[in-house]
Formats: C-alpha cells, structure tokens, sequence
C-alpha cells in the first residue's frame, strides 16, 4: 500500500541465477515432463529437522485436494533414504497423479524446478533454490526450534 502511494515499485531483486547442467541432463528433464498434465508441481516433503516438518498425513490431505482441484502432476524429490521413504509413501496415496524422481545434483534439480508451475516445499533447501530461477512456492514453516531443545 506504501509502493502504490508513493508511486514506488522496486525493480525485482533477482534474475534467473541458473546453475550449469549437460545436455543429456537437460533432455533427461524434458522426457519426465513430457507426459505430465497441465499443471506441474514439485514437492519436497523431506527435512532433517522433524519439528519443522508437517505429518505425512497433513501432506497426504493437502496434496489430495490439490489433485482434485488443478489435476497436476506430482513430481516428488528427496535428498535421503527417510525422505525416499515419505516420497514413495505419498505416492502410494496418489499413484496416478504422482511421480518419484530419483536423486538428482543441484544444477538438474534447479533446472527442473524452473519447469514447474510451483514447488511446494517446507522450510528448506528447496524454497531457495526456488527462488533462484523465480520459480513460485508454497512453503510450510514450522517451528525453529523443538521444545525439548
């Protein structure tokens, strides 16, 4: 409201900053997007620190309605084996909307987002890696800190 009443709109703070990746990277990317519907969402469940995470069941119930609002395709990344687990998981529960990626570098990951309409993500690697290439996000924060900290 200040902006409009000044008359001031800052210029955006950031241009696409995108990392290197090898053609065969790039075509890899293309051949997973090649069948995916309209609507491309990433989603990065899996963080190392528990309290800042929602339940599995809380991503299960909002990734459900996503489904049946926008019909997009899923593609579920993960860094670790715990948060491969949580990938397949959800893909169990959403298997025709869904798609587990395999571990991939930071550059192909980068990329990769760049192509999706949003990444939906906690508080974590990937909101920022997002916003390297201006891709849009919705992020779930938890609390910094565990109580029995």
């Amino acid at each position: 409201m200040i902006q409009q009443h000044l008359n001031f709109f800052p210029v955006p703070l950031f241009k696409k900053m995108q990392l290197n990746i090898s053609p065969d990277e790039d075509s890899w990317i293309a051949e997973q997007i090649k069948s995916a519907t309209r609507h491309m969402f990433m989603v990065c469940v899996g963080f190392r620190w528990i309290n800042k995470k929602p339940p599995l069941e809380t991503w299960v119930k909002f990734l459900a309605q996503l489904v049946d609002r926008y019909s997009p395709t899923l593609f579920l990344v993960w860094g670790g084996s715990v948060e491969r687990a949580e990938a397949e998981a959800l893909h169990v529960t959403l298997p025709h909307s869904s798609r587990v990626l395999h571990k991939m570098s930071f550059p192909v990951w980068q990329h990769f987002m760049d192509r999706m309409d949003s990444v939906l993500t906690v508080d974590s690697v990937a909101l920022h890696l997002a916003a390297t290439v201006c891709t849009p996000t919705f992020s779930i924060f938890g609390a910094s800190k565990d109580a029995s900290l």
